[in-house]
């Protein structure tokens, strides 16, 4: 990679609760690494329930696409295909139904590309460049990110061509439904599952009412939320953070090593002849000591702080040094200045002797 500015745009979407959330936690490791979010990146989440979207802390309130159940009339006028029990829904969000979660969208269409278009159009004022990588985050399980994935994916790839003259380049990681999930969940997952495969399947351009339905995706990661029969969604989403930064998916956090075995150019090339179905780049179970493992990173993390006060410390010192240096030549100045005034003061009594100012004629006196 040469050493001119990166002016490739980057977004990335978090699609409901877990999708924001990993998007989240991107974007505060890379605060946490360099102080600040690159200038060529835009983080946004696009969330049905106010209280998963709120808790994302990093993203800023604008960049939050927060989307708020209409009423029935609404639905039904922009749905009309619409069942009447899927006017409403229970719970959070989209109460896991992605029926209800497309309606939504439907609705809420214009809302959710004026947001990113703004940020597109940011980030294009801000590096100049015209090139777009989107990254897109969600969990196939929930209802929220099942039901919009896609269809964002979809209008994301047209519209950024529209408006700047080239297809992004995009990846999604869709996280699949653990084992013990009810079966609400895995129905979601394997009606977005079979929705991008029926995508993948499309290389040409397949234009149905306006809309392309041709592959967005130049790579798609499927992973599980089960290790060993457990769930392990927190170290799930740490581990997504760090496979994001180190392969350069968001490279203002990547982290400089030698022999990396794999980059993002290698992803790329094995995914060549398989853009339209799914493959695997081997499948492996792997169990690692993941605490010793979390705590390595953490460490590692650490080490630029640490390395930093170091030079804090060592530049203290050196001003210590410096002051007891200059105290100890101005001693040793006293000190010479005393040794003088000594030797004057030897050298007046030698000459004169200790009582040549004594009257001689009052001594003469006292004598007779």
């Amino acid at each position: 990679m040469g050493t001119g500015e990166d002016t490739v745009n980057r977004v990335a979407i978090g699609i409901g609760g877990q999708g924001s959330s990993i998007v989240n936690n991107i974007l505060r490791t890379l605060k946490h690494k360099t102080g600040k979010a690159p200038k060529n990146e835009e983080f946004l989440i696009i969330d049905t329930d106010p209280a998963s979207a709120n808790a994302c802390s990093e993203i800023e309130e604008r960049k939050k696409i927060i989307l708020n159940r209409p009423d029935k009339i609404l639905m039904k006028n922009t749905n009309r295909w619409l069942p009447d029990p899927y006017l409403t829904a229970a719970g959070a969000g989209c109460g896991q139904h992605r029926i209800y979660g497309r309606a939504m969208y439907n609705v809420h269409r214009e809302r959710i590309f004026s947001a990113i278009g703004a940020a597109a159009a940011e980030l294009r004022n801000r590096t100049g460049g015209r090139d777009f990588l989107i990254l897109m985050v969600c969990a196939f399980g929930g209802g929220t990110g099942s039901s919009m994935l896609l269809d964002i994916a979809i209008d994301i790839r047209d519209w950024i061509s529209k408006q700047f003259g080239a297809d992004p380049v995009m990846f999604g990681i869709g996280i699949l439904p653990s084992s013990k999930e009810s079966v609400l969940p895995t129905g979601n997952a394997l009606g977005t599952l079979k929705e991008l495969h029926a995508l993948m399947s499309h290389t040409e351009d397949l234009i149905i009412e306006d809309k392309n339905y041709s592959n967005p995706f130049k790579l798609f990661f499927l992973l599980g939320r089960d290790l060993q029969g457990q769930n392990r969604d927190e170290e799930l989403e740490r581990a997504i953070t760090r496979f994001l930064l180190d392969l350069g998916f968001m490279p203002g956090g990547a982290v400089e090593t030698k022999g990396k075995w794999l980059d993002l150019n290698d992803l790329q090339n094995r995914a060549r002849g398989y853009e339209d179905r799914f493959d695997t780049l081997g499948y492996y179970e792997c169990v690692f000591p993941t605490e010793k493992l979390f705590l390595y990173y953490d460490i590692e993390d650490e080490i630029p702080r640490v390395r930093q006060k170091l030079v804090e410390i060592e530049a203290r010192l050196s001003d210590i040094r410096g002051k007891t240096e200059s105290g100890r030549s101005e001693l040793e100045r006293f000190e010479g200045r005393i040794k003088d005034i000594q030797r004057e003061i030897n050298a007046y009594e030698t000459k004169t002797g200790l009582f040549h100012h004594v009257n001689k004629a009052g001594i003469s006196d006292a004598k007779s």
